[in-house]
């Protein structure tokens, strides 16, 4: 039996049965029926990515811009979307959901930070990456025009 010691705020030590506890709640899984079950990516549902055909998709600069720009909008995550209430249950419900976030802000702000850095990093490469696509047409544009210029003159001669 494995026994863990405690202690209270108010400086009084407690024994805390870890075994016990951990029977509990092997019942209480035992008893909704859940299963341990490996998780494959074939389990994952990703049907709406079937519907874009990626292989056949033309280089479009303005549905690009459009999509850059919406990318730029939404980089950032937010730790502290507002919260509503309409009822006195909500209002209770609002403020258990305030307390742990506070109480979950010092695990959560670090990887969320992370994760905004690498967000902010992923939208410049994009920048950059839309500005190349814009090059390209320039010069796809000047090359163009140069053949036109190569193809009249060979005509006149």
């Amino acid at each position: 039996m494995e026994e863990r010691i405690e202690k209270k705020a108010d400086g009084k030590e407690e024994q805390i049965d870890v075994e016990s506890i951990m029977e509990e709640i092997r019942a209480e899984i035992k008893r909704k029926g859940y299963k341990e079950k490996e998780v494959r990516f074939s389990d994952i549902n990703i049907s709406y990515a079937d519907n874009m055909d990626v292989d056949h998709m033309e280089l479009s600069a303005e549905t690009y811009k459009k999509q850059l720009l919406l990318l730029n909008i939404q980089k950032n995550v937010n730790t502290n979307k507002t919260l509503y209430a309409d009822s006195p249950a909500g209002k209770v419900e609002v403020f258990f959901k305030k307390v742990f976030r506070k109480c979950a802000r010092f695990y959560v702000e670090p990887i969320v930070s992370g994760q905004n850095e690498y967000n902010e990093t992923n939208a410049m490469l994009m920048c950059q990456l839309y500005a190349a696509v814009k090059r390209v047409e320039e010069l796809e544009k000047k090359m163009a025009q140069l053949e036109k210029r190569i193809q009249e003159k060979q005509t006149a001669e």
